[in-house]
């Protein structure tokens, strides 16, 4: 995927545009790269919510999405996360899925958590803790998901989240 089409790039200012590129794109693209942006449109538009949804998309799609990642290294759980859609990464890790992608990089080494450490909601944050993510892990950056929360000035993070463990 061109850089300038990456996960967020459908929900900017500019979201005609960059629709039309990524249609463009995606006319040419591997099988693996449109299946993955209609699991990405299903999880940012919230139809993509319930372990039924979940499962029947893998069965349409002939996948398994415990293993399945994108172009970037993006797994569902990284997506669902970044989308702050509570309920696919609650029905993620109700339903066994997540435990194995919680600690999964992407191509930059970006987990999860560091997604959740950006796009800070409380919420989603604390259930992913129940996964027991190891928090030490660092991106490309060199940044752990404690990190972003620490240097994340749009919310109020609550204090327990940036101790030590």
């Amino acid at each position: 995927i061109p850089e300038d089409l990456s996960s967020q790039s459908l929900y900017s200012s500019n979201a005609k545009e960059k629709k039309e590129e990524m249609e463009k794109f995606l006319a040419s693209a591997p099988e693996q790269e449109k299946i993955f942006q209609r699991l990405k449109d299903e999880i940012y538009s919230g139809e993509l919510i319930t372990i039924e949804t979940i499962s029947n998309f893998e069965k349409e799609n002939k996948i398994d999405l415990k293993t399945f990642t994108d172009s970037l290294g993006q797994t569902c759980l990284h997506i669902a996360v970044d989308a702050m859609n509570f309920s696919c990464v609650d029905s993620l890790i109700k339903n066994g899925y997540a435990k194995d992608m919680v600690n999964k990089g992407d191509n930059v080494n970006m987990t999860p958590m560091h997604i959740a450490g950006i796009n800070f909601d409380a919420n989603i944050y604390d259930l992913l803790l129940t996964l027991k993510p190891d928090l030490k892990l660092k991106d490309n950056e060199g940044k752990t998901s404690k990190n972003y929360l620490e240097e994340n000035d749009e919310v109020e993070v609550p204090k327990k989240f940036l101790r030590d463990e």
